[in-house]
């Protein structure tokens, strides 16, 4: 892992190189022999962990700590420098994620900044040059649109959102190539949700869900069950319609509450899903989705919770809610 934070700037190389030197040193294969990092980057997880072990629950192990992409598609490389990352540790903002936005909005708004929320992107503006000059957003579904022009813009929606269906249809090929981006939702360009559930224990309890460290549930007994066995489990696979049957990470923490929940602490479970399980209901608002989908997801957090509990027996009869994320 250190050696791969080390050399990871040398991938900057070949973008910094003519192009005709970047690809002779892939072609005769010469790159890598510059640094190690150039095979562990060709290379994907589920190969580099099958030369470590052929030990199965070991290999399930390793394969744990990933980006939302399953071992098997993923890059050795960015996995190593995950774990780089996380030696020194990981931390919850206290008081929940929002507690980012409460802190940031106010500065950026002293910096003459302005944040907009529930203002959905529709596609950027471009000039004819090329350059983007802007966004434009919607004010609410069904309302009318609003430009909005910038110096700069960045896009954080991902390469396949931002190039499959925010740019003009003219600059949808990737740079340099006459090669369309697929559709967001083709083999080529997979997505992979997650539905974290969140169960409420009392305070006392928190030190035996593991607060400081995560618990690996993989029921599957696959090599690599994070990822795999969701993305390749159908809605229609089970008899009560609930898809999920792969991999979960729990973990425990004491909860930031108002004073009327003092005392109780959150069991996070977080696992991966298929945009296809939720698919009838895209384009809908939130909270807005009507009592088929409530059901359908507390369905799946129930399916969640039990896993969890074969692993906590105790806590079986302590949990009093589970709030459920898609």
């Amino acid at each position: 892992a250190q050696m791969a934070s080390r050399h990871v700037a040398l991938l900057a190389v070949l973008k910094l190189v003519p192009r005709w030197v970047a690809a002779l040193l892939v072609r005769t294969g010469l790159l890598y022999w510059i640094s190690p990092v150039f095979r562990m980057a060709a290379t994907s997880h589920s190969e580099a962990v099958a030369q470590l072990t052929a030990d199965r629950d070991l290999r399930a192990l390793l394969s744990y700590l990933f980006y939302g992409t399953a071992p098997r598609d993923s890059s050795f490389l960015v996995n190593v420098l995950m774990v780089h990352h996380y030696q020194r540790g990981a931390w919850y903002p206290r008081g929940g994620a929002s507690e980012i936005a409460f802190h940031a909005v106010p500065l950026i708004e002293r910096a003459g900044g302005a944040v907009l929320v529930r203002a959905p992107v529709t596609r950027i503006l471009v000039s004819p040059a090329g350059t983007a000059v802007g966004v434009v957003v919607q004010k609410g579904p069904g309302e009318e649109e609003v430009q909005i022009f910038a110096p700069l813009v960045i896009s954080d929606a991902g390469l396949f959102n931002t190039f499959g269906k925010l740019l003009p249809p003219p600059l949808r090929s990737h740079p340099g190539t006459a090669t369309p981006c697929p559709p967001p939702c083709s083999p080529q360009c997979p997505r992979v949700p997650s539905i974290p559930g969140v169960p409420s224990i009392p305070g006392s309890l928190v030190s035996s869900v593991s607060p400081a460290s995560p618990v690996l549930l993989n029921p599957t007994g696959r090599d690599y069950g994070v990822g795999t066995a969701t993305t390749a489990t159908s809605r229609a696979d089970t008899g009560t319609g609930v898809p999920w049957n792969g991999t979960g990470v729990v973990t425990g923490r004491v909860c930031v509450c108002p004073p009327t929940l003092a005392g109780r602490s959150c069991m996070t479970i977080l696992t991966m899903a298929r945009y296809e399980w939720f698919e009838e209901w895209a384009g809908t608002r939130t909270k807005h989705r009507g009592p088929e989908y409530q059901r359908y997801k507390l369905a799946i957090a129930q399916r969640l919770l039990e896993r969890a509990l074969e692993r906590f027996p105790h806590l079986r009869d302590k949990v009093t809610g589970v709030p459920t994320v898609s």
